[in-house]
């Protein structure tokens, strides 16, 4: 177990570990929990093996791969009255404090021609200043080329909000390929999907 974590049995016998932080998952799959005052809000995660620690910020949650310096898979929930811009790009990216081992930082990306590339977008976070701030997080990026980020990329965020608001709300579930031997940049070797 990492520091912060505890075991616990349920009365049904489920091993359950218990975070610092709030949040608690099933030890045999991966239903988490986000505890926020009386609203108890159920979001299913990838399942995972690994001993990366599963990290909850206010607008998403991510298992970081220290390995490829950056998130295996990012989740959250969508709503449509987060939708409802009230807080605008910070711009201001920053290491992830939550991130024990530490993250990238903005000289792993300086002069590598690739894009720091969200991967729960800043425009999805904009119902709160804490959500954006900790978008901008660098265990939020991905590297990612110019066009595929202001292109595509941008383009399915888009969708995905339009489906948030038709649907009133969304579960979103991202993250990049992550291989052996892939191209890495800066100094901190950040796995290029």
């Amino acid at each position: 177990m990492t520091f912060g974590q505890q075991e616990v049995k349920t009365n049904d016998g489920k091993t359950v570990l218990l975070y610092e932080d709030g949040t608690w998952l099933y030890a045999d799959s991966i239903p988490l929990h986000n505890i926020n005052g009386t609203n108890i809000t159920k979001l299913e995660l990838p399942k995972t093996n690994s001993k990366d620690k599963i990290i909850t910020h206010t607008g998403y949650s991510l298992l970081y791969n220290e390995t490829h310096e950056q998130a295996n898979w990012i989740a959250y929930e969508l709503t449509k009255a987060e939708t409802n811009k009230l807080f605008k790009r910070t711009n201001k990216f920053i290491p992830d404090t939550k991130v024990k081992t530490g993250t990238a930082s903005d000289k792993d990306y300086e002069g590598s021609g690739y894009d720091r590339g969200h991967l729960a977008p800043a425009s999805d976070m904009g119902w709160s200043s804490i959500a954006m701030a900790e978008s901008f997080y660098y265990s939020n990026m991905s590297p990612q080329t110019p066009s595929f980020n202001r292109g595509i990329w941008k383009n399915l965020e888009g969708l995905v909000r339009t489906w948030a608001v038709e649907n009133n709300s969304i579960y979103i579930a991202t993250g990049p390929v992550l291989t052996n031997e892939l191209q890495t940049i800066g100094a901190n070797k950040v796995s290029v999907p």
